[in-house]
């Protein structure tokens, strides 16, 4: 296995971009969005239901486009919207409760993998 890998290596070192190419480096749709996706950990043990919760939250943030939600275990999901514009209302009208249970949200940008994200902070008002 080892002498496979380097084998990709030292193929993957011949490789560069042509001048036509240049620098630019065009994102798709999909990673594009990423900087309008908030992630969303639900502090409760109960099984959640993404249609129950979008609409809960649809008619209290009444954002100017729509979102969409998915799972990703764990009682957390991604809420991927539209503008930038929503996902900060959101988080400026935190905190957010389901079901009487605590929602702690913070931005997803894809760096790093969501099985390594701490939900440690939420904002209180007093």
């Amino acid at each position: 296995m080892i002498e496979g890998m380097d084998e990709i290596i030292r193929r993957c070192d011949g490789l560069s971009l042509s001048a036509k190419e240049g620098s630019r480096v065009k994102l798709s749709s999909e990673v594009a969005a990423l900087e309008h996706v908030l992630a969303g950990k639900f502090l409760t043990k109960r099984s959640l239901n993404m249609d129950a919760v979008a609409r809960t939250f649809r008619p209290l943030w009444r954002t100017k486009e729509s979102f969409q939600l998915t799972s990703v275990g764990n009682n957390t999901m991604l809420f991927e919207f539209g503008s930038d514009i929503d996902a900060e209302k959101v988080l400026q009208g935190e905190p957010w409760t389901f079901d009487r249970h605590l929602v702690i949200f913070q931005r997803f940008e894809g760096k790093w993998p969501i099985k390594e994200l701490e939900f440690k902070f939420c904002v209180f008002w007093i």
